[in-house]
């Protein structure tokens, strides 16, 4: 009988090793010797589209009675980045903060931002007023998304900052024949910011790569 040490190893070189589905290489990430998948996509956006010429009219997010394919989510993605960019200014490097429950919308929100090459600052939506001033105030969204709930828990929000209430304007996240943007993004650019808990003290925001 193998030994399971021996065996491990072999599916570990297997998967991961030259050829294998994963395999994996040593690159220089940011001066850095780090180990990393030889075939990864560049970015969020590329691994969206991958995503969707895969699967296309499979379901990617359900609710309730509401079914959209990874066809449509792509759609609803760009046309959604289209208005973020018209609408609001939103371009490379400009935060967009989240504060919503788990819903289609939230997840368009967060592909549409990175597919801008903005940031993502995910809002907790267990939040207080007062934790919700501290996540914009540290993060200076050029818009903040979110739902009637959250937002009304909220006590008041930055000057000048626009809010978008996705429950009141369900279209801004509708198909419209919008495609992708087609800004330049790098994969060690920010993508997302998330917090810590802030048990013992305020949240802090870590930030994550494409």
């Amino acid at each position: 009988m193998s030994d399971p040490a021996t065996v491990a190893a072999e599916v570990r070189a297997e998967l991961t090793g030259p050829g294998g589905p994963w395999e994996t290489v040593v690159e220089d990430v940011l001066g850095e010797p780090v180990r990393v998948f030889a075939r990864r996509r560049p970015h969020l956006r590329a691994m969206l589209e991958d995503q969707v010429a895969r699967f296309r009219d499979r379901d990617c997010l359900v609710i309730d009675d509401l079914h959209i394919t990874y066809d449509e989510l792509r759609d609803r993605v760009a046309s959604t980045a289209a208005r973020l960019a018209e609408e609001y200014g939103v371009g490379k490097g400009d935060r967009v903060a989240i504060l919503a429950a788990n819903c289609p919308e939230w997840v368009i929100a967060f592909h549409a931002t990175a597919s801008l090459g903005a940031v993502v600052a995910a809002l907790n939506g267990w939040w207080t007023a007062p934790e919700i001033e501290h996540g914009l105030t540290l993060t200076e969204p050029k818009v903040l998304i979110g739902d009637t709930k959250r937002l009304a828990r909220a006590d008041g929000f930055p000057e000048g900052l626009p809010v978008l209430d996705l429950d009141q304007r369900p279209e801004f996240f509708a198909p419209s024949g919008a495609a992708l943007p087609d800004v330049e993004i790098d994969e060690d650019d920010p993508a997302l910011i998330l917090f810590t808990s802030g048990t013992t003290g305020r949240a802090k925001g870590a930030t994550v790569s494409h």
